[in-house]
């Protein structure tokens, strides 16, 4: 028992990108809908959902889903959020 096996090291991105919300909605299908508009245009999203965790939260916006583009993508998100909102 005198040898120690290391951790693998995780590959990393060569640059770590800085993820930004630009949207919080308590209402899933709206955020379905927007990530469906961020993907047509092959913009990089994630959606988190705090009613998805081990211990959910499901009281009005703390319940909400929020999308994450990288922040290099977050004023042409924002802007195409807002015109396809209208």
């Amino acid at each position: 028992m005198d040898k120690v096996i290391p951790f693998p090291k995780q590959k990393k991105e060569k640059e770590e990108k800085e993820w930004v919300m630009v949207v919080n909605t308590p209402i899933e299908y709206e955020a379905h809908l927007i990530c469906g508009l961020l993907e047509s245009r092959h913009i990089p999203y994630r959606l988190q959902c705090l009613k998805h965790i081990p211990h959910p939260v499901n009281l009005g916006q703390l319940g909400g889903y929020t999308i994450l583009v990288p922040s290099d993508w977050s004023k042409i998100a924002k802007n195409l959020i807002e015109h396809a909102q209208g």
